[in-house]
């Protein structure tokens, strides 16, 4: 199948000359709403690498209109061609190329020929302030700062490096914060940009986000669970067992046939309260009827009369190691997103490793 139809070649045009333009700018960091269709992967990563493209052909013809500030946008250029949004869009391509053959490429060329004349219109740059503000756009946007988040997400999804170690995404920047409330307890962690916010089927679920922009086989996940009345925080810590790992799991439509480790963590926080946390290194199971088996990584916290549980699974083939070892290449982003918890106003501060 085509990574994108002649049906969809005007409104992915559209899309992108709107993106130029500043004119698409939905909310970064939001869930979009439960109805909200599944957009098809193919098309979502043509849109994203046509406003990349789009992107760097409008600066080659604004350095034509403007031979005096060519130094300042080749060194534009160079952040953009250094970006991991420039990378992605490389190796984007290359896949498309491999996957197409020639009939892809004549299709990109088509679609890129069919950019010049949008491309000249969309931004009418007549001076050179107008073109530094046009030249910090693209920079912010080598920094991430895409309004369209699958557009982001693709880009940042198909660079190498992240690919290769999924952590760096987050060590060089490319996050974004998310705030949810259940009752009292305001959550906020900080997920990937390559990672989708998608509305989970469990309502007891109220974060949850998908690798690769939502066509991945990661899923993040958070629970909030009041503990019992009069349990203390401590007391909830010391009674998680591999049994009532296992009625944790049966709840969730899984039943634990693998336990590796338990790690237990104290934690302090900042505005003096006490916080305990422990990790459950993987955990595989069927999922419920189907030939599937799901490997787990899960971080709890307890915190205030609340346990909050942050689950990362991958449903693999059953028989299969393939889950267990994506899940083990991501455990370093996953510890990530678990140590940028906030809860409430305060920040988690690992303080000593609890050596039960």
């Amino acid at each position: 199948m085509p990574f994108l139809s002649p049906a969809f070649s005007a409104p992915l045009r559209w899309l992108c000359c709107l993106a130029l333009a500043g004119l698409l700018s939905p909310a970064q960091g939001q869930s979009p709403p439960a109805e909200e269709e599944e957009v098809d992967r193919r098309t979502e990563l043509m849109h994203a690498r046509a406003y990349a493209h789009a992107m760097e052909r409008q600066m080659v013809l604004l350095m034509e209109k403007f031979p005096a500030m060519k130094t300042e946008i080749e060194k534009t250029q160079g952040l953009w061609t250094q970006s991991p949004l420039a990378q992605g869009k490389r190796a984007l391509e290359e896949e498309m190329l491999r996957e197409g053959g020639e009939a892809m490429k004549a299709e990109l060329e088509k679609i890129d020929r069919s950019f010049d004349d949008p491309v000249k219109t969309v931004q009418e740059i007549t001076g050179e302030a107008e073109l530094r503000l046009f030249l910090q756009r693209v920079e912010d946007r080598a920094g991430g700062d895409i309004k369209i988040p699958a557009i982001r997400g693709q880009l940042l999804s198909y660079c190498p490096k992240y690919r290769n170690q999924p952590e760096m995404e987050m060590l060089e920047g490319y996050h974004t914060p998310v705030t949810t409330r259940h009752g009292w307890v305001k959550v906020t962690l900080s997920w990937p940009m390559s990672w989708k916010p998608t509305a989970a089927r469990n309502p007891a679920m109220f974060q949850k986000h998908v690798h690769v922009y939502g066509h991945g086989h990661l899923h993040g996940n958070v629970q909030v669970i009041p503990l019992p009345q009069g349990q203390t925080v401590e007391e909830a810590f010391n009674a998680c067992t591999i049994e009532s790992e296992k009625r944790y799991f049966k709840s969730l439509g899984l039943d634990l046939m693998h336990f590796e480790e338990m790690h237990r963590e104290t934690f302090n926080q900042t505005d003096g309260r006490h916080t305990l946390r422990y990790k459950i290194a993987t955990a595989e199971g069927p999922m419920g009827t189907a030939p599937l088996r799901a490997a787990v990584i899960e971080f709890k916290t307890f915190y205030e009369g609340q346990m909050i549980i942050l689950f990362f699974n991958c449903p693999g083939p059953a028989n299969s190691p393939m889950a267990k070892e994506r899940l083990e290449k991501y455990a370093p982003m996953f510890q990530q997103v678990a140590n940028s918890m906030k809860l409430n106003s305060g920040d988690m501060v690992r303080v000593r490793r609890d050596p039960r």
